[in-house]
């Protein structure tokens, strides 16, 4: 995907609190920005690029709001922490009831400009990250169709 399809459609700064799994474990993870065309967020998991994955949004009881599969497209070393990497997925076989229901996800949430709070925050000695839960936040669970061995990270 070339720089100019990547910025087709518009990109919302929101804000919240993703898990990721490959089945065996799962590590929290923010979303940073999402469009209706992909997904950035940071995470303690180094997903190798090509690495697929399934994102599926909860609903507050839980329940799976609609599923979207995307490939990850980037990984970078994240500036502000040394520990994370912000991941960035585009979005495949995307129809028009995922793509509605995209459309709603990032229309619901609030953006979040220039906040200073950070979701995820650096363990401290005494009882390690807790994020502010006075972001606003969608539970997220995402499926990573790839073996252990394709993820680095600690």
């Amino acid at each position: 995907m070339t720089a100019k399809e990547r910025r087709r459609t518009r990109r919302y700064p929101v804000t919240f609190r993703l898990v990721c799994s490959d089945g065996r474990a799962f590590r929290p993870g923010t979303v940073l920005d999402l469009s209706l065309g992909g997904v950035r967020f940071r995470t303690s998991w180094s997903l190798e690029v090509g690495t697929s994955v399934e994102l599926l949004p909860l609903g507050d009881a839980g329940d799976v709001l609609f599923a979207v599969k995307g490939r990850v497209v980037r990984v970078e070393p994240a500036e502000d922490r040394a520990d994370r990497w912000h991941v960035a997925l585009a979005f495949e076989d995307v129809d028009d009831e995922v793509l509605e229901s995209l459309r709603r996800l990032t229309c619901e949430m609030p953006p979040v400009y220039g906040t200073t709070v950070d979701p995820d925050p650096p363990p401290s000695a005494n009882d390690g990250p807790k994020p502010d839960e006075s972001l606003p936040h969608m539970r997220i669970r995402a499926r990573i169709s790839a073996g252990v061995d394709r993820l680095t990270g600690t």
